[in-house]
């Protein structure tokens, strides 16, 4: 519409705090909410104007989300992360029968904000909290791999470089941002990759269905995941 005129309108039962497209299925919308739930709407085959219901209400927070990140390469996974300090992981594929929350990951002292996954590595995702750390987890196993304590505040934002996917940005309420580089997460797979290149092809994930069979199977926090690379970037290269 021109003059930035509003085409419809999503009522929430509360404030809504946080919002994200599909990456992959561009007529689903998440949005994150005040009364402690992830709603997923679908905008496809509902007419102009019209307000969708939600395709699912994703509930299992005891306080408010604030921020939530579908992953980059299984379109079934969200992740969500709240002010209860936790972060969940679910199943958002509507037509899945199983349990929705696969994964709570806990171990943040404070309100969890920034939220991603890794765009190579399917089970890394990386948080930010109020409580001024950046936390790296294997979501698989359902451990924290690393602790970052060099904010001094909050810390709401990450971003990963587009070329770089070991190449972090944060940003905090100490009036900083501060970058990191994440590549002892796969200094074996760089080693091997060195010492034996003809091995490299043994460095990829071989299907995508993989990452949600993972998931969805109980967390073992004694195992180690083995860890591949999944992302664009790696195939091309």
């Amino acid at each position: 519409a021109s003059n930035s005129a509003i085409t419809r309108r999503l009522p929430h039962p509360a404030a809504v705090i946080g919002v994200m497209w599909h990456p992959t299925r561009d007529s689903v919308l998440a949005t994150a909410c005040q009364d402690a739930a992830v709603r997923l709407f679908s905008f496809a085959g509902v007419p102009a104007g019209a307000a969708p219901q939600p395709q699912l209400v994703l509930s299992g927070h005891d306080m408010r989300v604030f921020n939530i990140a579908f992953h980059p390469l299984c379109p079934d996974i969200l992740a969500s992360g709240s002010d209860d300090r936790s972060i969940r992981v679910w199943n958002c594929n509507p037509m899945h029968q199983g349990p929705r929350e696969l994964r709570k990951l806990s171990g943040h002292m404070a309100y969890v904000r920034g939220l991603m996954w890794h765009a190579e590595l399917p089970f890394v995702l990386f948080s930010g909290s109020w409580d001024a750390t950046i936390r790296v987890w294997d979501v698989a196993s359902q451990r924290c791999l690393h602790v970052a304590n060099e904010h001094h505040a909050d810390v709401y934002g990450l971003a990963m470089h587009p070329l770089r996917p070991f190449f972090l940005v944060s940003s905090s309420r100490d009036t900083t941002l501060r970058f990191w580089i994440f590549e002892d997460l796969v200094r074996p797979l760089v080693v091997q990759s060195v010492v034996q290149p003809w091995r490299l092809a043994e460095m990829l994930g071989e299907s995508l269905d993989d990452i949600l069979a993972v998931l969805s199977a109980p967390a073992d926090s004694a195992s180690v995941t083995h860890r591949k690379l999944y992302g664009r970037g790696s195939r091309e290269l």
